[in-house]
């Protein structure tokens, strides 16, 4: 249990083990009486995730590697995306989406 942007949520963290390392989390949302369902994620377009993302609910920001459509599943050339999550309803959504510069393969650049 923690606090998303004001909101009490359920955060089941799971991922799938391997290359594909894909996040199969659940999260629920605490209104009226009942957990709500996780929510969809999308990017600007040509882009994609394949793998590897992991929200952080209670900053209420993501970051992940982009693939561009071209690229192979072993190596993201696309970036890398920094994302401002918020509350639409009782889902979370996109808020805003910064496509940053990355090392090697999509890899996260040194703070």
């Amino acid at each position: 249990m923690l606090h998303a942007g004001g909101r009490v949520v359920l955060h089941l963290p799971a991922y799938e083990s391997g290359t594909g390392n894909f996040n199969r989390e659940l999260l629920y949302a605490w209104a009226k009486d009942a957990w709500h369902d996780e929510p969809d994620r999308h990017l600007p377009k040509g882009l994609v995730i394949l793998k590897g993302v992991y929200p952080d609910y209670e900053k209420m920001t993501a970051e992940t590697p982009v693939w561009r459509q071209e690229d192979g599943p072993q190596c993201a050339e696309g970036g890398r995306a920094h994302v401002a999550l918020q509350w639409q309803g009782d889902r979370i959504a996109m808020g805003s989406v910064r496509i940053g510069e990355t090392g090697e393969c999509g890899e996260a650049l040194p703070h």
